[in-house]
């Protein structure tokens, strides 16, 4: 009886041992895998800034420039002897238009010729004669839109066509003795002289003289005693 007991004791045991690996004890945590874990993303590469474009047409009292996509200079006419040929094509090539071009005889100052380039609220214009090139050729530039095929057009001090008088006013425009609104002085210091002239661009008022509505210069534009 008693080894019959030991027996029944002893398989007990076994069971409650089998149990005990089958189950009961504390589970291992499960394997982690060999170089399968993500590593965490860096932040992504930001986009670059876009650069602002700075091309402009830019008008002073005595020449015309055209400012590339970066703001440096790209092309220069000026209204006293230069030929506007190269700064046209320099022009054209930038807007991507060309202009209507027309000679005629006769024009200011007694020239024998008058050479016309005109995009749409942009006209340069060229008298010149042929006996006396390059000095007697003349330039005058009239301007009557902000900008033209997406290229803004100013002065120096940053006026443009529809700006408030206000505001030309802000950026250094002024009354001459014999001109409503000018600005852009080649000398700024005989502005508001009565006994010396200056060269300057004429501002052209609209009817209510409030605004802004055209912009003209060539070499015969002074503080007073012009044309």
């Amino acid at each position: 009886m008693k080894r019959r007991l030991g027996v029944a004791v002893l398989a007990a045991m076994m069971m409650v041992g089998v149990a005990g690996c089958a189950g009961g004890g504390p589970r291992d945590a499960g394997p982690t895998p060999s170089g399968s874990a993500v590593a965490p993303s860096g932040s992504p590469t930001p986009s670059p800034t876009p650069q602002p474009d700075l091309a402009s047409i830019v008008v002073s009292a005595t020449d015309v420039t055209l400012l590339d996509d970066s703001g440096a200079p790209q092309a220069t006419l000026t209204f006293s002897g230069d030929d506007p040929a190269s700064y046209v094509t320099a022009l054209s090539a930038s807007l991507e238009m060309e202009p209507t071009e027309t000679t005629s005889p006769n024009g200011a100052q007694g020239a024998q010729f008058t050479t016309m380039y005109e995009w749409p609220g942009l006209l340069i214009s060229t008298g010149f004669t042929e006996e006396c090139l390059p000095a007697c050729r003349h330039v005058t530039i009239v301007v009557s839109v902000p900008e033209l095929a997406g290229v803004p057009i100013r002065t120096v001090s940053g006026i443009s066509v529809g700006d408030s008088v206000d505001e030309a006013r802000a950026l250094g425009a002024q009354p001459t003795p014999e001109i409503t609104l000018a600005a852009e002085p080649e000398d700024p210091a005989l502005f508001g002289s009565t006994s010396e002239a200056t060269r300057i661009v004429i501002l052209d008022l609209d009817e209510d003289e409030s605004t802004i509505a055209g912009l003209r210069a060539n070499p015969w534009f002074y503080t007073f005693g012009n044309l």
